[in-house]
C-alpha cells in the first residue's frame, strides 16, 4: 500500500503538473474531457472495466502471487524508441523527411520512474512533430 501511495502523485500535483506542461486552459480542457468520459463510463455501463475499482489491486496481487510483479514493473519502466521509415510516393515534397515522435500509452502518473525514462529516451531525439495517443494517465 505504501508503495502504491509513493508512486501516485496527489491530485493537486497532477493538476499543477498539467498546468505547467500544457497551460491552464488546455489542462482544464483535458481534465474536463476525462471527467466527461468517467461520468459516461460510470453512469451508463456497470460492467465496464473502468468501473471495477478493485481491478488494479487484483492485477497487482496476481502479479505478486505469480512472481511476475518485479518483471511487470521493469517492463513498465522500459521505455524504448523504435524508428520506422515510411515511404509514401504521393507525399508532398514539403513533408519529405518529416520526423514524427509518437508517444503512446504513457500512463505517466503511474510512477515517477516512467517520466524520467521517457525524458531520458527522448531528450536527444530530433523530430518535427510530436503526437500523443492512448492513455496518458494511469487512473
Amino acid at each position: 500500500m505504501a508503495e502504491q501511495q509513493a508512486d501516485e502523485p496527489l491530485k493537486e500535483d497532477i493538476h499543477a503538473l498539467l498546468e505547467q506542461r500544457l497551460g491552464a486552459v488546455h489542462a482544464r480542457q483535458r481534465l474536463g474531457l476525462e471527467a466527461e468520459h468517467e461520468a459516461h463510463v460510470r453512469g451508463t455501463r456497470f460492467f465496464h472495466p473502468e468501473n471495477w475499482y478493485s481491478a488494479q489491486g487484483f492485477i497487482r496481487g496476481a502479479l505478486k502471487l505469480s512472481g511476475m510483479y518485479a518483471r511487470a514493473r521493469r517492463n513498465a519502466h522500459a521505455v524504448r524508441v523504435v524508428t520506422n521509415e515510411i515511404r509514401l510516393p504521393k507525399l508532398p515534397m514539403d513533408c519529405d523527411g518529416l520526423r514524427v515522435l509518437h508517444l503512446s500509452d504513457l500512463h505517466i502518473d503511474m510512477s515517477e520512474c516512467i517520466a524520467e525514462a521517457l525524458i531520458s529516451c527522448t531528450r536527444d531525439l530530433t523530430y518535427d512533430l510530436c503526437v500523443m495517443t492512448g492513455d496518458y494517465r494511469f487512473r
